[in-house]
């Protein structure tokens, strides 16, 4: 009896569940409950643009879209003179540039994009012409970086004038592949023009500069047609196809305007130096880098210049500035009218062996000569042979000196005087300085300059007399930053993120400083750093 009541019992339950009504399946599933470590945050923006002075609030959100109180993050800028973050998640844009903002969330790393600008550009399509005002350093442009896109994209085509004002420099590749552009105007305030600027911009034939000349590392090189460059009152005209190089218009050409020139021609292909009636001075060193020059024109009507053979002088022939540097000539004799040999007058200069110095000759400057095997021609005690024996070099007497008869007498008191300056002279002539410097290849691997700072030495010192110093005075705008030498000759390159494989040339100037004794003596070269 209790075993039929049982059954009876249960197919009663099992039929009243059966006949219940259906429960949603909200009823069935509960809501879930979240830990905060199992939410992915996102950023609300990966990019933003800001002026100079603006400020932004970091937003992380979570799986959910709910926002990540920022105490529970941290933040990182990589670029903190571009745009800073502090602890709350602030950024605030200082100048031109782009920066990264690494944003930290439990395991999580986001990262926001912060590009900084301060400048304006409007174009005016009627002729052509794209203006660009504003303040601090325009940004870079290098191709393939997807962070940062010139703003006149669209229009490339259509410039055909750029007008630079306010900032203080023009970024790399800025005007990259504008074909139709033809001139480039360049106000005071900018000091610096980047790698690349005007690169394949073949129609470019005029640049106009209205300060001093910036320093620059875009080329000349890549233009095939005559190109016209104004610095102030200056008019420098490079022709490649001539491989000519005219300095025109008023004024001196300086140190940063010789820096400029050398920072914007394929000045070891010029073979020919036009030097026009209004160049008042010539920078000491000008034509040292010309390797292949081999004629030297000068405007009758300059006042301070004068060229013979191909040599240039001062009006009166009585000083030597330069002797040409692409000459053949082994044998060389300086004219009698020459009293002074300048700076660096016979510098760089490889085929010449052998130079005849007249009694003429009453002064010769320490870095007149570089070559170590010249062999120095003239007459028994004259200035030459001081020169020589205190220089180090090979003197070729050409006995003693006789003055022509119809040259009048020298009173007892004029040849007192003439010794007692040979024997002061000789008193200050010191000593050439035996620094040699060699160099070789700095090679490193991208990989490890991404994660570390990177050493080697590829310069070596010997023989320096007195303190070194050395400074790195051109080299590529992205790896210079990085770049750091010592007195020994010690590169380093900084820890590199976005080291880029490829070879960069940077040039080095090392100076030994002499004493009472010996000369100063300044070497410069070129070293190579390999990043593959």
């Amino acid at each position: 009896m209790k075993r039929i009541t049982s059954i009876v019992l249960s197919l009663l339950l099992a039929v009243s569940i059966f006949s219940s009504p259906a429960i949603s399946a909200e009823e069935v599933i509960q809501e879930p409950s979240y830990n905060s470590s199992d939410l992915i945050p996102k950023l609300s923006e990966s990019k933003i643009t800001l002026k100079p002075g603006e400020t932004y609030t970091i937003k992380v959100l979570d799986s959910t879209g709910k926002e990540i109180d920022n105490t529970q993050l941290n933040f990182f800028s990589n670029r903190a003179r571009v745009a800073s973050v502090d602890r709350n998640g602030v950024v605030t844009a200082l100048s031109d540039g782009v920066a990264s903002i690494t944003v930290r969330y439990n395991n999580y790393s986001l990262m926001l994009s912060v590009n900084v600008s301060g400048i304006t550009w409007e174009f005016d399509e009627s002729n052509g012409t794209l203006s660009i005002n504003g303040s601090g350093r325009m940004q870079d442009y290098i191709p393939d970086n997807d962070e940062v896109t010139v703003p006149w994209k669209d229009i490339k085509d259509k410039i055909k004038k750029v007008v630079v004002e306010g900032v203080t420099s023009v970024g790399a590749y800025a005007f990259r592949n504008c074909t139709n552009l033809s001139e480039v105007i360049i106000g005071e305030s900018v000091q610096y023009i980047g790698e690349g600027a005007f690169y394949n911009c073949e129609k470019l034939s005029k640049i106009t500069i209205k300060g001093n000349a910036p320093s620059c590392e875009f080329s000349f090189s890549n233009f095939k047609n005559p190109f016209e460059l104004k610095i102030k009152s200056l008019i420098i005209i490079y022709d490649p196809s001539a491989k000519k190089l005219t300095l025109d218009g008023e004024g001196a050409i300086d140190s940063t305007t010789y820096d400029f020139i050398l920072g914007t021609t394929d000045f070891e292909n010029i073979k020919t130096i036009v030097i026009g009636k209004g160049i008042t001075k010539l920078h000491n060193y000008l034509f040292c880098a010309f390797n292949h020059l081999r004629n030297i024109e000068i405007d009758p009507d300059n006042k301070f210049f004068s060229v013979l053979d191909g040599n240039i002088y001062n009006k009166e022939y009585t000083k030597i500035i330069k002797y040409i540097p692409g000459s053949d000539k082994e044998y060389f004799e300086i004219p009698n009218t020459v009293k002074v040999i300048g700076d660096y007058a016979f510098y760089n200069i490889s085929e010449l062996k052998k130079i005849k110095i007249p009694e003429s000759v009453q002064m010769i400057s320490e870095t007149a000569f570089d070559s170590e095997d010249l062999i120095i021609v003239g007459y028994n005690n004259t200035y030459a042979e001081l020169f020589a024996i205190y220089k180090g070099y090979t003197f070729e007497s050409l006995g003693n000196y006789e003055k022509p008869e119809d040259s009048s007498e020298v009173s007892p008191k004029e040849t007192q005087n003439n010794n007692a300056a040979q024997s002061t002279a000789k008193s200050n002539i010191k000593k050439d300085n035996s620094i040699k410097v060699s160099v070789k290849a700095m090679n490193v691997k991208a990989k490890k300059l991404k994660k570390k700072t990177q050493t080697a030495k590829p310069i070596t010192i010997r023989n320096a007399i007195g303190k070194v110093e050395i400074k790195i005075t051109s080299a590529n705008k992205e790896i210079k930053k990085h770049l750091k030498i010592n007195t020994k000759g010690k590169l380093t390159i900084k820890k590199w993120k976005k080291a880029k494989k490829g070879t960069y040339k940077i040039k080095v100037r090392i100076t030994a400083k002499g004493n009472t004794s010996y000369n100063a003596k300044t070497i410069t070269k070129t070293v190579k750093i390999r990043i593959k």
